[in-house]
């Protein structure tokens, strides 16, 4: 009886170590998760706002060049009024 308890507290030993390993292992993988989502998380927002940055900046490249074609057929309407009105 005393060499079979021996061998079973033997093998309760083993499993604490195997538990204890596993726990571990578990742990880092979720400390590993945390970190790739925080990570992703960043980029995406880095992400984010250069594509705002980009899209503003195209946005105010658009308004630039209607204004300046708004301009241009105003000064071409003028000259033609002018034009017709002289003759």
């Amino acid at each position: 009886m005393r060499i079979k308890l021996e061998g079973t507290e033997r093998e309760v030993n083993k499993l604490r170590e195997v538990e204890s390993s596993l726990f571990k292992t578990l742990k880092t993988a979720e400390d590993t998760g945390g970190n790739i989502i925080e990570q992703a998380t960043k980029t995406a927002e880095l992400i984010l706002r250069e594509n705002q940055m980009n899209a503003d900046a195209l946005i105010n490249e658009a308004k630039r060049r209607a204004k300046n074609t708004i301009e241009e057929a105003e000064a071409i309407s003028k000259q033609m009024l002018a034009k017709w009105k002289t003759g």
